[in-house]
């Protein structure tokens, strides 16, 4: 279940957005003000269960990480492994700061440009 669909918001939505999202979405299948209607009721209690889980940042944290645990797992290209991992906000930041130190592992190739080759070699 993807509690981001479920909210209707985007994988890089800050908490503002998801609380915004969550008191819209329960205003409108409240059972209280759906009294008759057992669907709106189950769609209320999946609401509940993803502000829970997407509101509170460490549950946030470890929901993220285990999309992107179930995503590598399910065979899925590397480029959609990549994707996966940048459309949540722990896989954002981690590939962000991949991309700020990314190049402090390429130093040694760039020092040794004629030679091409690894400089421990």
């Amino acid at each position: 279940m993807d509690y981001y669909k479920i909210l209707n918001v985007p994988h890089q939505a800050d908490e503002s957005q998801i609380k915004q999202a969550y008191r819209k979405l329960a205003k409108r299948y409240h059972p209280d003000l759906n009294p008759d209607n057992p669907e709106t009721e189950a769609r209320f209690k999946d609401i509940v269960e993803a502000y829970e889980t997407l509101g509170d940042p460490a549950k946030c944290r470890k929901y993220d990480a285990n999309m992107i645990q179930s995503s590598a797992t399910m065979g899925t290209e590397p480029k959609a492994q990549k994707a996966a991992l940048c459309r949540c906000r722990a896989g954002r930041q981690l590939w962000q700061f991949y991309k700020g130190y990314g190049a402090l592992f390429r130093i040694p190739y760039s020092i040794n440009k004629n030679k091409r080759q690894h400089i421990g070699q």
